[in-house]
């Protein structure tokens, strides 16, 4: 005989077994993590920093003849562009300039470099007193030997007419050629040759140097 309570006690029993299968199925499946991709074997991963600014140095050079003196400064304000300033001075002349210098190289590798910009000069010029202001074009050129201290060969030239020459001056002709031997990245030897000359409304062309230089350029 069966007992009267036995189908309730089967119909729990049942319920029972059943319970965990149904959490089981209903139950949300875990969060998955996040897949990376491993960057590509010999592929460099993107930089986000900035490109570093050009490098700005500062080179002032000393220089002097037997009977002349002038103190220079040229600025790289990138690896094409310079910014030059100096003054000259002898016994009874004063003469100041600045300048804009584009260079470049006919590849990278060259040891040839070559240039060209514009300039103004200004100052006095003693007995009688005459005052000078031009606006000169600037020509550059360089090449470089390496043999063992790197040696440089420069030239540099500035040239102003009449119609770009001012007050008391009708011309003005700055030219030098040298040989540079560079000691150290900070440290460089020059010896050459400079002729300046500047044409005066009123009497003969007065000629400020027109001999050998000497002297030294360290950069900053």
């Amino acid at each position: 005989m069966v007992h009267p309570l036995a189908p309730l006690a089967f119909a729990v029993a049942l319920a029972g077994c059943a319970a965990p299968a149904v959490r089981q199925t209903t139950s949300p499946p875990p969060p998955s993590e996040p897949r990376t991709q491993a960057p590509r074997q010999g592929t460099a991963a993107p930089s986000t920093s900035a490109p570093a600014p050009p490098q700005r140095r500062t080179d002032v050079s000393l220089a002097f003849s037997s009977d002349a003196g002038w103190l220079d400064t040229r600025t790289t304000l990138s690896p094409q562009t310079y910014l030059d300033a100096g003054v000259f001075f002898t016994d009874d002349e004063v003469l100041a300039d600045v300048g804009l210098l584009r260079v470049g190289r006919p590849s990278e590798t060259s040891p040839l470099e070559i240039g060209a910009g514009v300039g103004v000069y200004g100052g006095l010029l003693d007995d009688p007193l005459d005052y000078v202001v031009a606006i000169p074009l600037k020509f550059y050129g360089s090449y470089t030997f390496q043999i063992g201290f790197p040696l440089r060969v420069v030239g540099n030239v500035a040239y102003a007419p009449d119609i770009t020459t001012f007050v008391d001056g009708d011309s003005l002709l700055d030219a030098r050629v040298s040989a540079e031997l560079e000691l150290t990245p900070q440290a460089t030897v020059v010896v050459g040759y400079r002729y300046y000359e500047i044409g005066v409304d009123d009497r003969r062309d007065v000629e400020l140097i027109d001999g050998l230089l000497f002297g030294v350029r360290l950069g900053f």
